[in-house]
């Protein structure tokens, strides 16, 4: 897919929002990490490169995204993103992208280990 493409972006921001759903709706991890960002805003910046792709973040954006769609509130246009501040290999960026993906998302929950 194609996140340039519209129809492709509604796809993945749709497959971002209820992945691990059951029932195809949201999922769980999903709608607590809405009711966090509708309680006390978007408290974690995302990540952007010099030319401006988001490379962490993207669930975020997601529910951020269906968040202006639900409420037309003016606070969910935008996400907030720190920008690197140069360009950086495709090897730095895979680097980055994995280590940001292995660590845990603080908005998901607990379990028994913790």
């Amino acid at each position: 897919m194609d996140s340039q493409k519209p129809a492709d972006a509604e796809k993945i921001k749709n497959l971002l929002l209820t992945l691990d759903s059951k029932d195809g709706g949201l999922s769980i991890d999903s709608k607590r990490t809405m009711n966090d960002i509708k309680k006390k805003g978007q408290l974690e910046l995302g990540i952007i490169t010099q030319d401006g792709f988001l490379i962490d973040g993207n669930r975020r954006m997601s529910i951020i995204s269906k968040l202006l769609e639900d409420t037309r509130e003016p606070q969910y246009r935008f996400i907030e993103v720190a920008k690197l501040d140069r360009d950086i290999s495709s090897k730095d960026l895979w680097a980055i992208e994995a280590g940001i993906s292995m660590g845990m998302d603080p908005k998901v929950r607990y379990g028994p280990i913790n």
